[in-house]
């Protein structure tokens, strides 16, 4: 199990970072084999006891399978589902075969938060040395976006890297490391979405997990300090009017176009109610519309043929999933972050919680909660479904 998630999870993200050429092919060898793996596992137990517990993941699953039927291009949308369905089910299992004091859990999460420690540091080593290659020119001036393809994938794995340094039960290497890393990297996205999830993520979970405050503080206001020292030396080979613009505060108003996004979404989203138009992120919605709403919101040319993120993922529920989906892609993340808050008694996993309030939020104006498609959203899958399992295991027990 452990090493069908290190294929996945690192897979995707190695996907995300490096020019692979057909990006499928990863995808669907890491994909394919976590479904394989975890049907291979659940058929051979009795469903009904995991029918009961993830109920609501499945039937919000089942809902996107049926936007099938309604969509422009039915393939696309059941392959897209499928991709879902495999991860799902694979953390399913993984979550089911672990046992109650075993430290799987924290395996997974020492993985995860080590390759994006490590990716954010080479962004940052690249930063310093090429600093034309990672950076995006977009109508707002230069945004940071590291090893990645887009700022947003930047400023999403270094906010969860920020809460895995802090509240993960890590080495201190890379609990120092990984905090170091992630504030110089989040502060250069200028991703004010990603900004405002960490900071939240920090509050709620400081509030519920850290029992000496006063200490964790003076820690955090340290490593933060420390952030920003490496930001300003960094910061010596970045153009002055790079550096003026990663506040973006002319587009706050508009948060850089999506207003106008979600006003046109809303409207298509009447013409659909039940099931929306199909799995396929709000493209098919708004193939009519899309090609002037995009040029005058985000100064790029639409394209029917290409998926273009709605930068909300409830908005985007909302037109894929109709109300149906919409309300059942609520209550996953609504019943995510409660069984952690209800059912973590001795306060273990404020990593866990500081992803799913991460998640949550930043899912507001970007659509980070969404398919299997690059490794935070995966990831996303895997917190939630182990936020899920934590219902199954007694007080004071360990993952």
């Amino acid at each position: 199990m452990r090493y069908v998630f290190l294929t996945l999870l690192i897979g995707l993200l190695a996907k995300d970072i490096i020019p692979l050429g057909d990006r499928y092919v990863v995808r669907g060898v890491s994909e394919g084999l976590a479904l394989a793996v975890g049907i291979g596992w659940l058929v051979t137990r009795p469903l009904i006891r995991y029918v009961k517990r993830y109920w609501m993941v499945l039937a919000y699953l089942a809902t996107l399978l049926l936007t099938a039927s309604v969509s422009q291009r039915p393939l696309f949308v059941i392959l897209q589902v499928m991709s879902v369905v495999a991860v799902v089910l694979f953390f399913i299992a993984y979550a089911e075969s672990v046992t109650p004091d075993s430290d799987a859990f924290r395996w997974n999460r020492s993985i995860v938060a080590t390759a994006f420690c490590l990716t954010c540091l080479a962004s940052l080593a690249l930063l310093m040395s090429r600093p034309q290659l990672v950076f995006e020119v977009t109508p707002e001036g230069n945004r940071f976006r590291g090893l990645f393809s887009e700022p947003a994938m930047m400023g999403a794995a270094s906010g969860l890297l920020l809460g895995l340094a802090v509240f993960g039960s890590l080495s201190c290497s890379v609990r120092i490391m990984g905090g170091l890393a992630a504030v110089p990297c989040l502060y250069l996205t200028g991703s004010r979405t990603s900004w405002g999830a960490a900071v939240a993520g920090l509050l709620v979970t400081s509030i519920l997990y850290v029992k000496r405050k006063r200490a964790w503080t003076i820690a955090i206001a340290l490593s933060g300090s420390l952030g920003v020292l490496m930001l300003i030396i960094a910061d010596f080979h970045i153009a002055a009017e790079t550096q003026s613009r990663v506040l973006r505060s002319e587009s706050i108003g508009t948060l850089s176009g999506r207003t106008a996004l979600w006003e046109l979404a809303l409207k298509k989203f009447w013409e659909s109610p039940i099931f929306g138009y199909g799995f396929t992120t709000g493209s098919d919605a708004l193939t009519s519309s899309m090609s002037q709403t995009l040029s005058t919101a985000f100064g790029v040319t639409g394209n029917s043929q290409h998926p273009f993120s709605l930068h909300s993922g409830y908005v985007q529920a909302l037109l894929d999933s109709g109300t149906l989906g919409a309300c059942l892609y609520l209550g996953v993340i609504g019943s995510a972050l409660w069984r952690v808050f209800r059912y973590d008694y001795d306060r273990q996993y404020g990593a866990e919680m500081y992803c799913l309030v991460f998640f949550t939020l930043s899912n507001v104006t970007d659509t980070i909660i969404f398919g299997a498609a690059v490794s935070y959203e995966v990831f996303y899958w895997y917190v939630s479904v182990a936020a899920l399992s934590l219902v199954r295991l007694g007080k004071g027990n360990s993952l």
